[in-house]
């Protein structure tokens, strides 16, 4: 994404808070541009602790769907 609204960090992010977003929001004025990092809301993920399973989820399908074809052989 050239231009995000929102940059939602998962679990890390969630269980540290701002130890861990604070070093991020210190240096990434060096890596983007300041119109769309002013426009970046940065936050934490509302999942939670439930981030796990959504995560083994989304694995689980995007393996299903690269290899749907050798597994229906």
């Amino acid at each position: 994404m050239l231009n995000p609204q929102k940059l939602i960090l998962g679990t890390l992010a969630w269980a540290i808070g701002d130890l861990y977003t604070d070093p991020i929001k210190k240096h990434l004025p060096r890596f983007c541009w300041p119109e769309p990092l002013a426009a970046c809301e940065i936050v934490s993920s509302a999942l939670k602790r439930e981030i796990g399973s959504y995560a083994g989820i989304a694995a689980a399908t995007n393996f299903l769907r690269e290899n749907a074809k050798s597994i229906s052989k």
